[in-house]
């Protein structure tokens, strides 16, 4: 069985390159490589990031848009479409993780996720704690689908998260994101 695999120019490896910066692209390269030789080990890299709880929506009368949003539980339908693993939405949902997703025409466009107490990563091996407990939470695995990602859902699911944060007077969320986390991250 052949891949289709689109031709890496070299200036889609500089596009890389100056988009991730030479020291995560290499990292990048070498987990890549990594990877194809063992199953247990990678490389990761992470930026992490605080952001205030917005009090005012992004989006104006979000319920004339297209996509709507609601908060997820773990019997709704809308879950069989999530793109993760089932026993990797099981496990959120039994750390008590808040899941909002944006669906258009009955069809998944994307979700975000938030803990307000301590989040088992399942990507490595640690958890992470919100600190101070009473105004922050833990935001992960913001997701939307490629053929969504110039529309309204991002903002809006954000929206929707803020509004439920902002009820329950949390001021800001902390996440992580992956050093390598670009549109152009398969080239090497």
């Amino acid at each position: 069985m052949t891949r289709d695999c689109k031709k890496v120019t070299l200036k889609d490896i500089k596009l890389t390159i100056q988009t991730m910066g030479a020291v995560n692209y290499l990292l990048y390269v070498l987990n890549r490589a990594l990877k194809k030789l063992s199953n247990k080990l990678q490389i990761v890299k992470y930026y992490f990031f605080s952001q205030p709880v917005r009090q005012q929506p992004m989006i104006k009368n979000p319920e004339k848009r297209n996509i709507k949003v609601s908060r997820t539980m773990p019997d709704d339908v809308i879950v069989q479409q999530f793109p993760r693993p089932d026993e990797v939405i099981k496990d959120r949902f039994d750390q008590d993780a808040y899941c909002y997703t944006a669906i258009r025409n009955n069809k998944f466009v994307g979700f975000i996720w938030y803990c307000e107490k301590v989040y088992h990563e399942d990507e490595v091996r640690c958890k992470f704690m919100p600190t101070p407990a009473t105004e922050a939470v833990w935001d992960f695995d913001v997701y939307i689908e490629p053929d969504n990602r110039m529309s309204l859902a991002f903002p809006l699911l954000w929206d929707k998260v803020n509004e439920s944060l902002s009820e329950k007077n949390y001021g800001y969320t902390l996440s992580r994101i992956s050093a390598f986390n670009c549109s152009s991250s398969d080239l090497i």
